[in-house]
C-alpha cells in the first residue's frame, strides 16, 4: 500500500503540500462571477475571495439591520428581539482567558438584547457607564430554530453543500434536532472576536456580513506550520498577541488581512487558519460546507485524528478498540469515519438522482 505520512497531522500536511499557493484575497462583485467561474478560480484551487453585493433582497438584511444617522447599516437588535426573543442562543464572553464551558452560557435572545442595550458607551473610554463585558452571540442555529422564516438564500456559488444536505436528510429521518447543524448566525458588538482556528472537518466556510465591519487574519495553509508550539499541537488564540517564547515562529505565518464590509461574503477555503474581530457592531450569517472540491482534506483530517487518538491511548487494547477510537475522533473532529462515509454516500445518491432526472 501507499506509505503512511509521518508526524502530527501528516495526512493533512501531505494534501496541503500540493495545494496552489495564494497570497491575495481579491474583491469581486458577485453578479460578475458565476458559480462555475467561482468553482474554477477559487473553490477547486482552495483560494479565498470576497464577494460583494450578495445580500440584496434578503429578508434578514431588511429586518435585522437598519440605517443609523450617518447612513451606515447597523444591527437592529430591538427588532430581532421582538421577532426571536424566546430563542435560546449561545453567548461567549470574549474576555474569558479560555474558551471553555465556563466562558459560555445559554440565554434567551431577549436577554442578550438587554445586555446589548446596556453596553458601555465606548466613545467615553473606560469612564463610560454601562456593561463593559464583550459578549458574543455565536453559532446560533437559526435556520433550525425558525425553519418557516426564510431569512436568506444561500448564494449559488456556495450551493453544492454535502455537509448540510446530509444532516438535513438525517433530521427528516428523525435522527434528532441540532445534530450536525452547520448554518449559523452571529451577533456581536464592537471588539468581540473569534480566536484563531481552522474550521470543523477542515470544511469550507462562507460568511456574509449583513451589517458592520469585520477584520480577518487568514493564514495560507503552506504557512500554518509556523503557528504551532514545540509540541506541534497548540496554536495561539491571537496571532498578533502571541507569546513569542511559546510560539517563536508565529510571526512567520504572515497572515493576510481582510477588511470585510457589510453586504459581502468571504469564502474561507479549507485549512486556512483564521481569526476574526468585529471592528464595529456586526450581524452575520455563516455556513460550513464541503463537497468534491475539499472532501479529500476532510478525510485526511479524520485519518490524522484517528492516529492522534490512538497515540494518546496508553493501553494497547484501548488503542485497538475501534468503537472507542471512533467515538473520540467524533468528539474531536465533529464526525467519525461512519458519518463521513454517510456524507459521501448521501451526496452520491443525490448526484446520481439528478443525473438520471436530467437524462
Amino acid at each position: 500500500g501507499a506509505p503512511v505520512p509521518a508526524g502530527p497531522m501528516a495526512h493533512v500536511a501531505a494534501e496541503v503540500a500540493v495545494l496552489p499557493r495564494c497570497e491575495t484575497v481579491p474583491t469581486i462583485d458577485a453578479s460578475e462571477l458565476s458559480a462555475a467561474e467561482f468553482a474554477e478560480r477559487f473553490m477547486r484551487p482552495n483560494k479565498p475571495v470576497l464577494l460583494t453585493g450578495v445580500s440584496n433582497g434578503w429578508r434578514c438584511r431588511s429586518e435585522w439591520t437598519r440605517e443609523d444617522q450617518s447612513g451606515e447599516r447597523v444591527p437592529d437588535i430591538s427588532r430581532m428581539s421582538d421577532l426571536f426573543g424566546d430563542a435560546k442562543v449561545l453567548v461567549v464572553d470574549c474576555d474569558a482567558p479560555l474558551d471553555t464551558d465556563l466562558s459560555r452560557q445559554e440565554m434567551p435572545f431577549r436577554e442578550y438584547a438587554r445586555y446589548w442595550h446596556a453596553r458601555r458607551d465606548d466613545s467615553r473610554g473606560k469612564d463610560g457607564e454601562g456593561d463593559a463585558r464583550l459578549l458574543y452571540c455565536k453559532d446560533w442555529t437559526f435556520a433550525e430554530d425558525f425553519p418557516d422564516y426564510p431569512a436568506y438564500e444561500t448564494p449559488p456559488h456556495f450551493a453544492d453543500d454535502w455537509l448540510n444536505e446530509y444532516w438535513d436528510e438525517q433530521r427528516v429521518k428523525g435522527v434528532g434536532r441540532r445534530l450536525g447543524s452547520h448554518r449559523f448566525v452571529y451577533v456581536g458588538g464592537k471588539g468581540t472576536d473569534t480566536p484563531l482556528h481552522a474550521d470543523v472537518l477542515r470544511s469550507f466556510s462562507w460568511s456574509v456580513n449583513l451589517a458592520g465591519k469585520k477584520r480577518w487574519l487568514m493564514v495560507p495553509p503552506h504557512r500554518a506550520h509556523h503557528l504551532v508550539d514545540a509540541s506541534g499541537e497548540r496554536r495561539p488564540k491571537d496571532i498578533e498577541r502571541a507569546d513569542v517564547d511559546r510560539f517563536p515562529r508565529s510571526a512567520s505565518s504572515a497572515p493576510i488581512v481582510v477588511e470585510q464590509p457589510g453586504d459581502s461574503a468571504l469564502f474561507v477555503p479549507s485549512c486556512w487558519y483564521h481569526q476574526v474581530r468585529n471592528e464595529t457592531d456586526c450581524v452575520s450569517v455563516n455556513h460550513n460546507w464541503l463537497n468534491a472540491a475539499n472532501a479529500r482534506l476532510s478525510w485526511a483530517m479524520l485519518r490524522d485524528e484517528l492516529a492522534s487518538v490512538r497515540a494518546g491511548l496508553a493501553d494497547p487494547d484501548d488503542a485497538g478498540d475501534g468503537v472507542l477510537c471512533q467515538s473520540l475522533v467524533e468528539r474531536r473532529a465533529g464526525a467519525d469515519f461512519k458519518t463521513f462515509a454517510g456524507i459521501l454516500a448521501s451526496a452520491a445518491r443525490r448526484h446520481g438522482k439528478r443525473a438520471l432526472d436530467a437524462a
